[in-house]
Order: structure tokens, then sequence, then C-alpha cells
């Protein structure tokens, strides 16, 4: 906490002088924490590809543990869920396809998590309207759902898609 006292300057981060209020540094600006990290995982699968299926399901969870040795930052842990189910259609050549994720941080309000270690949302697969990393709290939220047309086996069309999302403190 003193090193990140140390680097906090009002002018870069601003204040709020009228309201007695001062912007805080996001929780592990400054510090230089060596988080010991270890991961367990469970899941259930039946697609037939991981990365192309026009049916089947997808379960997994997992839980990590984020553990600063040198006592700089506070420990925590995360849950992170994930569920797809593949719907055909159409005789196999459309498939709809649902997603939620979840991503849970596992500390006490009064325990920070580090800004660089929350779960964020936009870009890529999650709420692809927005750029990467646009979001970003302790507990995110993901549900989609697409739908896709094969014109051809290894081509599809009419790629239609719907991303909700919402963060969570």
């Amino acid at each position: 906490a003193d090193r990140l006292t140390e680097l906090y300057d009002p002018a870069l981060f601003g204040s709020l002088d009228g309201l007695g209020l001062t912007i805080a540094p996001p929780a592990g600006l400054g510090a230089r924490p060596l988080f010991a990290h270890t991961v367990g995982s469970l899941g259930y699968d039946t697609r037939l590809s991981p990365d192309y299926t026009r049916s089947g399901r997808f379960i997994d969870g997992e839980l990590h543990s984020y553990t600063d040795v040198r006592g700089n930052e506070d420990s925590f842990g995360r849950f992170e869920g994930n569920a797809e189910q593949y719907v055909p259609t159409h005789g196999g050549r459309g498939v709809i396809g649902l997603y939620a994720r979840t991503w849970l941080s596992i500390a006490d309000r009064n325990r920070t998590v580090p800004f660089y270690l929350m779960p964020t949302l936009g870009g890529g697969n999650l709420l692809r309207a927005f750029p990467s990393y646009r979001f970003r709290d302790r507990h995110a939220l993901l549900l989609a759902t697409d739908y896709r047309w094969a014109v051809h086996d290894m081509a599809d069309v009419a790629h239609l898609i719907l991303c909700v999302g919402h963060l969570m403190d």
C-alpha cells in the first residue's frame, strides 16, 4: 500500500475537490506482486469438434487460486463456468448455438482483486460489438446465441449473433 501511495499522482488520476473525493487508482497499480496460480477444472463434452460443430454440448468449470507470495496484494480465487449447447436445424444444415459464461471472483468485499486479473468483456467472442477488454469488474456474465447456415460442408453463411453481457461488483 505504501508503494501505491508513492506512485499516486492526483494530476494523473484526477481529483474531485468540490465533492471532497479523490479518484483512487485501480487496485494493483504500482504493486509488484508475484502470484502463485493454481487451477483445477472439470468438463463434459459431447461436441464432435471444439472448433466447429453442429450438435452436442460442452460444460466446464474451473477454480483458480491466486496467492501473492510477496504479500503485496490480497489473495483471491475465481470460478469460471462455461456452458454451450448446439441444436441442429433443417436436417443438420443449420445450427443454433446457445452459450453462457461466468467469471466470479472469490474474495471478501474488503479484499481487492488487481485490475489486470479482473474478468473482462469485449472483443473476439466476448461481446463482439465492443473492443477487447472494454468492460472490467470483479464478476462477469455473458449470454450469447448464434445461428449458422451451411451452404457447403465447410462454409457457413447467414451467421446471426446476439450477445448480452453484465458486470457486477
